[in-house]
């Protein structure tokens, strides 16, 4: 099974999604994370998939669930997320 590691910077973005989304629809925000979670293990099965980013760094990728962008790197057996941002917001002004 492909591994999914999320680095402290992406465990706090989707730590802020589910509560910001928390305060509108209770029990929405958590559901919501998880879905993003499910996509990542789906990614991390294919992880060139993923738009590459260059931009942004070396390696770095990504891909859209709903209006967040969940940006990778790719690893031998899966994906290290790194972010995940709403898509409105200044993605270059945040890496």
């Amino acid at each position: 099974m492909p591994r999914v590691l999320f680095r402290p910077a992406a465990v706090s973005d989707l730590r802020q999604i589910a509560e910001y989304i928390e305060t509108d629809r209770p029990g929405r925000g958590y559901s919501f994370v998880d879905e993003i979670r499910t996509a990542c293990s789906v990614w991390a099965g294919n992880p060139l998939a993923g738009r590459a980013r260059i931009e942004l760094g070396d390696d770095i990728r990504s891909f859209i669930h709903g209006n967040y962008v969940v940006f990778y790197r790719p690893l031998k057996d899966g994906i290290a997320v790194l972010h995940v941002l709403h898509g409105a917001r200044d993605i270059g002004r945040l890496f």
